[in-house]
């Protein structure tokens, strides 16, 4: 329990990577060990495998943010227009999940497309 409560106290925002959790539980002997109890106690979630966790429900400050979520899951990428004009109340649709836009440069011979593929949080 105090490994949790004190990388909580270290760490600021709910959002921890891959690399900070191995920097915060260097002292023990197994932190591969250490991380899947972790996540077995839902003191952490694994957002992306290997790569990504955030807080569990006990430890995290605030609800977490479906924008950020969707940009770790599926990143570098921005939210897509529709979602932000709905989030702001430009458009009277509702869009309920965050679709994250990535933006794609396909070289040809002879010319340069660009491409925008959306993928929603599901």
């Amino acid at each position: 329990m105090a490994a949790i409560d004190d990388i909580r106290r270290a760490v600021y925002t709910d959002v921890l990577d891959y690399q900070q959790l191995m920097d915060y539980l260097k002292g023990y002997a197994k932190p591969r060990d250490k991380i899947r109890a972790m996540l077995k106690a839902g003191e952490i979630v694994r957002v992306k495998k290997g790569i990504i966790y955030v807080f569990g429900e006990d430890y995290r400050r605030g609800p977490w943010s479906r924008e950020i979520l969707a940009n770790l899951i599926y990143g570098p990428s921005y939210i897509s227009l529709d979602y932000a004009l709905s989030y702001y109340g430009f458009i009277p649709e509702r869009v309920v999940l965050p679709p994250s836009t990535v933006k794609q440069v396909r070289d040809r011979p002879g010319d340069r497309n660009q491409l925008e593929h959306g993928c929603s949080l599901v």
